[in-house]
């Protein structure tokens, strides 16, 4: 483990050893193949300041070699190969090596133009993108900042000349095409421009107009940009694509498929919940702008990748503005008459009743003594609709636990202020949550139950409403507390 003279006499046995794999059975290469990338990685990251000279630049050419080999004829897309771990560490290799900047920040732009994908849901452009995040905003904000302004000026046109060489190849019945070829003729055609880039001259202004980009440039920039930036074009950038998404996603765009919504959600629900309190609502106005936005998965796919994002982040006063400045959004879609597929898990979302909550989780850090007005204004403004029903019982059956002994006054109120529940059809399982919900207070509670007579209403009129729905077990309760 402490002995790096020893790692690196091993690495050059390694590469020894692939090099006389190349003419044999290739044995040898499908099990070390990747180690000189790692192990160099390794090095540079936790051992540079031991290493000498020569033993700094054998680690840096191992990694250059590794990181620069999607740009060469004969790479074959492959995950493990050592490319993710060689160009994750590229950043750390500006400053030491700061002859080789140029190549070191044309490896990283030139990964990020290629899209192809390695793996489940993830591209090899997303190994340039782990290296920004990870690295080079911390260590070298201009040289991350002219790579976030350089793909998006230069991704479209790339794109445009690999369309163009594609098409010149058909007529000449060429019908392949490499990478490699495209990067060569780009680099040539567009040298000026990544010059620019390179040596960090490149201005915001010069970037391309937004609209105009396809989603995947957009969002793959949008996954470049750290979390709490408070840069001014930054921030205008997050503002601009949070309204062509918006725009998109109502209109079903075709080209935002469902990765390039995935992560674009995900990477906002994050960004929204790092920003300061006064920026969160510029960033959310395009969404809360939509009209009728009960059909669209996209709501609720929304409200998902918050919760989640909130879940790791506990950024609690943000969460709750968030969701704040949602409320009456929800109240307008749970008044409208003509609810839509998507409406109900819009709402089992929002009201936290998403069934991917672990089974044990009874309460949840984001869930304080405040949030019991939050939730009671929800039993008196939309208890009416069957998944407000739904989803305040399973919540109190799960991570809102501890709001029980409110909870059971919010359900009654529910069922008192709207007896058409009677007769409306429930979602399933409403009746199983309401059930456990019931027992658990009665168990816990049976001497309030009995001598206070506000509690023993508030739970004979949940047990009649259950009777009224078949429940057996709200028959033995019933008895029970009489």
């Amino acid at each position: 483990e402490d002995d790096y003279k020893l790692v690196i006499s091993d690495t050059k046995e390694v590469i020894k050893g692939l090099q006389n794999d190349e003419s044999g059975n290739k044995s040898f290469t499908l099990f070390y193949r990747s180690v000189p990338a790692y192990t160099c990685a390794v090095l540079i990251r936790d051992y540079f300041d031991k290493l000498d000279v020569t033993e700094r630049e054998f680690c840096k050419n191992i990694i250059l070699e590794y990181a620069s080999s999607p740009l060469r004829t004969d790479y074959q897309y492959q995950i493990a190969d050592g490319v993710s771990t060689a160009v994750n560490v590229l950043p750390l290799l500006l400053k030491p090596f700061a002859q080789d900047c140029r190549d070191i920040k044309t490896v990283l732009l030139f990964t990020l133009f290629d899209s192809n994908p390695i793996g489940m849901n993830q591209h090899l452009s997303d190994y340039s993108v782990s290296a920004v995040l990870n690295h080079l905003w911390r260590d070298s904000f201009p040289d991350a900042n002219s790579i976030f302004l350089g793909y998006l000026l230069l991704k479209p046109k790339i794109d445009d000349l690999g369309e163009s060489i594609r098409k010149e190849n058909y007529k000449n019945n060429i019908y392949t095409l490499s990478n490699s070829s495209i990067i060569e003729r780009f680099a040539k055609k567009h040298e000026a421009e990544i010059t620019e880039v390179i040596s960090n001259k490149i201005t915001y202004d010069k970037v391309p107009t937004l609209n105009e980009l396809d989603s995947d440039t957009l969002v793959t920039a949008f996954l470049l940009l750290p979390l709490k930036t408070q840069d001014k074009n930054h921030k205008n950038f997050v503002s601009d694509i949070s309204s062509i998404f918006s725009k998109r996603l109502l209109e079903r765009d075709d080209e935002v498929d469902y990765t390039h919504e995935h992560r674009f959600l995900e990477k906002f629900a994050y960004f929204v919940l790092t920003s300061k309190k006064e920026d969160i609502e510029i960033y959310l106005r395009p969404f809360l702008d939509i009209d009728n936005f009960k059909s669209l998965r996209i709501m609720a796919d929304l409200f998902r990748e918050f919760v989640i994002a909130e879940d790791g982040l506990i950024q609690y006063e943000e969460f709750w503005i968030v969701w704040n400045l949602f409320y009456s959004k929800i109240v307008e879609m749970c008044n409208d008459k003509n609810l839509r597929s998507y409406s109900s898990e819009i709402v089992h979302n929002y009201l936290l009743a998403w069934p991917y909550w672990k089974k044990d989780a009874k309460e949840w850090h984001s869930l304080k003594e405040r949030e019991k007005a939050f939730f009671s204004k929800v039993a008196e403004d939309i208890g009416h609709y069957p998944a407000v029903l739904y989803s305040l019982s399973k919540l109190l059956n799960e991570i809102g636990r501890s709001f029980a002994s409110e909870g059971i006054f919010w359900i009654s109120s529910i069922l008192e202020n709207n007896p058409d529940l009677t007769t409306k059809e429930l979602e399933v399982n409403t009746v199983y949550y309401l059930e456990n919900l019931v027992r658990g207070y009665i168990l816990r509670n049976r001497h309030k139950v009995r001598t206070t007579p506000k509690v023993k209403k508030q739970i004979l009129l949940i047990l009649n409403f259950l009777l009224e729905k078949g429940s057996a077990s709200a028959y033995l309760l019933r008895e029970d507390i009489l």
